[in-house]
């Protein structure tokens, strides 16, 4: 039975295999036809491929569950391109001016490798013997990849006659072996011998091979040719000059069999005669765009290099006779696309070009029942493209040929260009505009952009809106609920390694960038990060580790406030005085030891230092105690005292009208307090966790029936223990020593330094003055004021300080105020203030567009909201030149939406955060 089952399955595998190789689905954001619609695109379309022939294309087919589906957003798909009049196997080497002989298909190789054409789009290719006598052979037509037994489509194809060549060398018979008795006759001279007989003698070899007249002596060659006339075999004359081409239309002139003229680079002069006569024209372009024209001089009858004749040809064209494109003179195959742009700025229309290098070179070869188009029963010869075919820097990502993969572009750098009607660049709005992003920055904005070969392209159309990623100018996304006060030590990005769930859904709404720090900000101060809502690993997850310090004024006196930020200031700048004085004294002694001057080392006795270390516990604390049956959370003020590992302290309750004691211990980081309060339940015991500085959190209970939660915030610091320690200021061998590193204040350092802003949470217009004053004026540093919600007060103020001062919003977009709503970003953006929106939250930041649009309908001002969004926050926090605008150098975060943001009826429809786009569903990135 094993083996039964296994055969079956094998059989079934390799069924599906095969299916799979041939048989599927592409949908696509484009799909051009270029069959009986013309070069008309079907948005959203669908091409159905079924054992590598075409069985359904529109826009609404239903996909076959059978087949596998190829999703292409941004692809754009068409058929495999055909040139009509290549020199891809070269001219044969026979003398004889006209032969039936030689056929192109004998030089072809239907083994080789053809990839660097099929990267350039053309599956399909005329073969001629040459253009070098006047009747050279039989053309033919041939696949440039799949399988070599099927690449043939048509073995002996067009009889190529070629007017305007002349003069070929006599025909010299050499006998075997030559003698005296077997003499070297003289060469028997060829015609023609000069245009004017070239097309007479073209003309008397029809006649005699249609009429079947004798020949005047064996010949082969001429043999072959007649025998080929009277099969009826199709006829392509190539001429170039306007003389000779005339010559062709009167040599093909009543002829009832396919022909076509190829060439016609001098076609301008004889352009509505040439389309009068409705004979199919190959129009080969020698425009020379790989390398300079030769030069012509001054001769007034040089001909020109045919793009003239390409716009010609395409205003005079009229009925349905085909007009195809090939190029000449840029190797064996030209770059169809190429010559089709070189065609559109002759004059050609653009539907007219597309389908000059598709389905009209098809049809004039006789195989438009199997390429040249996307349509039911042809073959799937299938390109997808990063672009439109005829844009000039769309690349060909896929070519499939009968349903199997013929090239496929390599894996790209991840390069990515985005088009679009409208680019707001943060600065300067744009139309008709490019974003280059390479390595995740954006290497580029203007009109044109460089298009790096293996870019992604985005149209997004000309309607479209293109913005930088919007920030969140608060917020806490990766806290996870913790809503502990951080100290000046602690780095909050280090809590944005992978976007989880909640970053995706905040970076899916718009907001690519969250300014992000702890809920409560410690005495000294808690550091802001700006991290990125999408992406993995804090190379890419961080735009700037340290982009502030979040301080808070809020609930006491302003000049308390004041002090206690002053404080922390004076310990910085102590601090970093201790580090210039060490850079200062390192310098010293490297200029010292670069002279070769010896550095004297006094006997140094170690110095006395000084080390406060602040009691976790002694202080006042307000605690929070939450949860069911509570209807509220029940909050007011403790003070507590340690004393060892003894704890001891007040509490009061939220209206400070009883006083409780309370005791307990410290054993590590664990606090357990015990309220000295008798119910019918026991004690309340309180057990909690100092999780960071000035903070505790974790359980309230009373006896086994309620459990609350609990957590406590030290506002005030009781006892601080000093210990002395000894150092050294130099090494033995006189070389400074730095000084010990303190990560609670090197933050401060950069604040200082005005390098940073400082966060401060102030409401009242005094809390406000206070931290103005004493941050811009005295400390020169710049200052983002959070709430704010009194500002409107101080704005003169603000104005004054303008580059040094910006405002975080409220939440609530819209507040009572004097009995009246009132918009507090809306009035502050109005009269000038540099202005921001934040979320307070986690992936609550989802909602910040939708903040900004409900401002913006309380008349904000959309090109006001967007700024709030994007530079303005950008600016307050000194972090412009990683995000909040559109530039070179800046991080790649892109939003595409499909008109103005703030229009209420545009939608956010792309992503792209760091280059690389957001995934509309969460379970993507697994995929």
């Amino acid at each position: 039975m094993a083996p039964i089952a296994l055969a079956c399955l094998l059989a079934i595998s390799a069924s599906a295999s095969s299916l799979a190789a041939d048989s599927f689905a592409i949908r696509a954001k484009r799909v051009y036809p270029c069959g009986d619609r013309g070069a008309q695109a079907i948005e959203n379309g669908v091409v159905v491929v079924r054992d590598g022939r075409i069985v359904a294309v529109g826009a609404d087919v239903p996909i076959p569950s059978d087949l596998l589906l190829i999703d292409l957003p941004d692809g754009v798909v068409c058929p495999g391109f055909v040139d009509a009049g290549t020199d891809l196997v070269g001219p044969h080497y026979g003398d004889e001016s006209v032969s039936g002989v030689y056929r192109a298909i004998d030089g072809f190789d239907r083994y080789g490798d053809y990839r660097t054409l099929l990267e350039t789009g053309v599956t399909t290719a005329s073969i001629d013997p040459g253009s070098h006598r006047l009747i050279s052979g039989r053309a033919a037509v041939v696949r440039l990849g799949g399988d070599p037994a099927s690449r043939v489509l048509v073995a002996d194809g067009a009889i190529t006659i070629n007017l305007g060549v002349f003069g070929a060398q006599p025909i010299v018979h050499v006998p075997f072996y030559a003698s005296s008795d077997e003499m070297i006759q003289p060469g028997r001279a060829q015609r023609p011998s000069s245009r004017l007989s070239a097309l007479a003698e073209a003309q008397d070899q029809i006649r005699r091979a249609a009429m079947g007249m004798p020949q005047k002596r064996y010949d082969i060659h001429e043999l072959a040719f007649a025998e080929a006339w009277r099969s009826q075999a199709p006829v392509r004359v190539q001429a170039r000059e306007a003389v000779d081409i005339e010559g062709a239309m009167r040599l093909l002139s009543g002829q009832q069999r396919a022909c076509c003229v190829v060439g016609l680079t001098e076609a301008d002069d004889v352009a509505n005669e040439l389309i009068a006569s409705g004979l199919p024209i190959v129009l080969s372009l020698e425009s020379s765009y790989r390398w300079p024209a030769r030069d012509l001089g001054p001769s007034e009858d040089a001909m020109t290099d045919g793009a003239e004749s390409a716009g010609a040809v395409g205003r005079a064209r009229a009925g349905d006779s085909p007009i195809a494109l090939t190029g000449r003179g840029q190797g064996p195959i030209a770059d169809l696309r190429m010559i089709a742009a070189l065609a559109m700025r002759g004059g050609m229309p653009r539907d007219l070009a597309l389908r000059a290098i598709t389905s009209a070179p098809a049809k004039i070869l006789g195989v438009e029942d199997r390429v040249g188009a996307i349509a039911p029963g042809r073959d799937a010869d299938i390109l997808v493209l990063s672009g439109d075919p005829l844009d000039i820097n769309s690349r060909v990502l896929r070519t499939y040929i009968a349903g199997k993969v013929a090239y496929e572009a390599p894996r790209g750098s991840g390069a990515l260009v985005v088009r679009a009607g409208h680019v707001w660049t943060g600065e300067s709005m744009m139309t008709d505009a490019q974003v280059l992003v390479e390595n995740g920055k954006i290497a580029a904005v203007g009109a044109r952009v460089p298009h790096p070969r293996d870019a992604r392209i985005i149209d997004a159309g000309p309607d479209a809106f293109v913005t930088p990623g919007f920030i969140d100018g608060h917020g806490h996304l990766g806290f996870e609920g913790d809503r502990g006060a951080a100290g000046p030590d602690v780095s909050p990005h280090l809590l944005a390694a992978v976007a989880n769930r909640e970053f995706h859904r905040v970076a899916r709404a718009g907001v690519t960038t969250v300014m992000q720090t702890s809920y409560g900000p410690s005495q000294a101060g808690s550091r802001i990060s700006a991290i990125k809502t999408w992406g993995v690993g804090y190379e890419r997850m961080v735009a700037q580790e340290l982009a502030g310090m979040y301080f808070s004024m809020t609930g006491q006196e302003p000049s308390q406030g004041a002090s206690r930020i002053k404080q922390a200031l004076e310990a910085g700048k102590k601090y970093e005085e201790e580090w210039k004085k060490y850079y200062d004294e390192l310098k010293k002694w490297k200029e010292a030891k670069a002279a070769g001057k010896k550095v004297e080392v006094k006997d140094e006795k170690p110095k006395e230092e000084k080390e406060e270390k602040v009691d976790p516990i002694t202080g006042l604390w307000d605690y929070s105690v939450t949860g069911d049956p509570l209807p509220e959370p029940v909050e007011g003020p403790m003070t507590l005292e340690l004393d060892g590992t003894k704890i001891t302290g007040k509490l009061s309750d939220p209206m400070g009208e009883a006083e409780v004691e309370l005791s307990g211990t410290l054993n590590g980081t664990s606090v357990r307090l015990e309220v000295e309060a008798d119910t019918d339940l026991g004690k309340p015991v309180i057990n909690a966790e100092l999780d960071v500085e000035d903070h505790m959190k974790g359980t309230a209970g009373l006896g086994d029936m309620f459990t609350f939660q609990f957590e406590a915030t030290r506002v005030e610091r009781g006892k601080v223990q000093i210990t002395m320690k000894r150092s050294r200021s130099r090494g033995k061998d006189g070389k400074p020593v730095p000084p010990k590193i303190n990560e609670a204040l090197e933050p401060i350092r950069m604040l200082l330094k005005g390098e940073i802003p400082a966060l401060v949470a102030a409401d009242t217009p005094a809390e406000i003055s206070a931290a103005l004053e004493l941050l811009v004026d005295e400390y020169k540093i710049p200052v983002v004021l959070l709430d704010a919600t009194e500002a409107t007060a101080v704005v003169e103020d603000l104005k004054k300080r303008a580059e040094n001062v910006g405002v975080v919003a409220p939440t609530r977009v819209e507040r009572m105020r004097d009995e009246r709503p009132y918009a507090e970003a809306v009035d502050l953006a109005g009269q000038g203030v540099r202005v921001a929106l934040q979320s307070n939250a986690e992936d609550g930041a989802r909602s910040l567009p939708n903040m900004a649009l409900f401002a913006v309908s309380l008349g904000m001002g959309g090109d006001a909201a967007l700024r709030a969004l994007t530079i303005d926050a950008a600016r307050m926090y000194r972090v412009d030149d990683h995000v909040g605008r559109l530039a070179p150098g800046c991080d790649g975060d892109v939003l595409i939406f499909s008109g103005h943001p703030f229009d209420a009826d545009s939608r956010l429809e792309r992503v792209i955060v760091g280059g690389e786009e957001v995934p509309e569903h969460y379970e993507e990135i697994f995929e």
